[in-house]
């Protein structure tokens, strides 16, 4: 009896002894992943700063193009084996869904709504005429039009515009996805660059996509959207006359450049299968200056 008592002692302490390395090998485990997590994260925050670096440095601040420095993925791979990865974006290669919410000065100049309603129509969305006007409303000042706060209430949807630009790329899919009883993203040629100014951002001739180029340039310039493309191709458009006559200049001017302001950046540092990521949106001055709008980690 008195053996059977000691060897359950002794079974239970062992079971105890077990217990205890298991929770503290688990307790190390988490240690070791919580260190390297913050490895990971001051790694890929210096990848960012150094592409931020790059991009900085550019030696022509008049115009940007895919073929540059900041325009290149950045790859490294530390002596702690953590290897980071970065890359720029130009976001001025696509339409500012903001744009809505400017009235261009010149009457001849296209409206944005004219440019919007196109990209959703080149995407094959049902009612690019009723999108487009939902988009306006969320972000224009007034309150007059088909997608006003009234238009929520109606429907039963816990929405409301807010009458202010939009300020992320969630907000537009959230917008766009209200009615919808199937989510749809995005058209890829709308972006949403914070800007409380009421001006419009534009789109860069030298990055902007075809989809982009032809929404901006308007039905019945195919040829010159062609013409554009082969310009740069061959070498960077340093000036809109280049590509353009005056008359047709004096109708798009507010909506092309061949100089980029906005950029987003993905930073990554990785090791053993563990993995941080910075993503920021970012905007250049015309001294190179760097505003950092958003960062986050992921």
């Amino acid at each position: 009896m008195i053996l059977v008592t000691v060897l359950l002692f002794m079974a239970i302490i062992l079971a105890l002894v077990i217990q205890a390395q298991v929770v503290a090998r688990m307790a190390l485990r988490f240690e070791d992943r919580q260190s390297l997590r913050a490895q990971l994260r001051v790694a890929a925050a210096e990848a960012a700063w150094n592409a931020l670096h790059v991009l900085a440095a550019d030696d022509n601040l008049q115009v940007d193009h895919t073929n540059e420095p900041w325009a290149a993925w950045q790859t490294n791979c530390l002596p702690n084996n953590v290897e980071t990865i970065a890359l720029i974006t130009d976001e001025n290669r696509y339409f500012n869904v903001n744009n809505l919410a400017a009235i261009p000065s010149n009457a001849a100049v296209r409206l944005p709504t004219s440019i919007v309603r196109d990209i959703f129509a080149a995407n094959e969305w049902p009612d690019p005429v009723g999108e487009t006007q939902a988009l306006k409303d969320w972000i224009d000042r007034d309150a007059e039009g088909t997608r006003e706060a009234g238009y929520y209430h109606q429907a039963h949807l816990s929405l409301e515009p807010p009458d202010a630009p939009m300020e992320s790329l969630a907000e537009l899919d959230g917008v766009l996805n209200a009615a919808r009883a199937e989510r749809r993203a995005a058209p890829p040629a709308l972006t949403v660059l914070p800007d409380r100014v009421e001006r419009i951002v534009p789109v860069n001739v030298n990055t902007a996509g075809r989809e982009v180029l032809q929404a901006v340039l308007g039905a019945g310039r195919s040829v010159l959207a062609e013409k554009i493309c082969r310009q740069r191709d061959a070498h960077p458009v340093t000036a809109l006359s280049q590509v353009m006559d005056a008359k047709t200049l004096d109708t798009l001017r507010p909506y092309l450049d061949t100089r980029s302001r906005y950029f987003s950046l993905a930073a990554q540092a990785a090791r053993n299968g563990q993995q941080e990521t910075i993503y920021a949106l970012v905007r250049r001055d015309d001294q190179g200056e760097i505003e950092i709008l958003r960062w986050m980690y992921r």
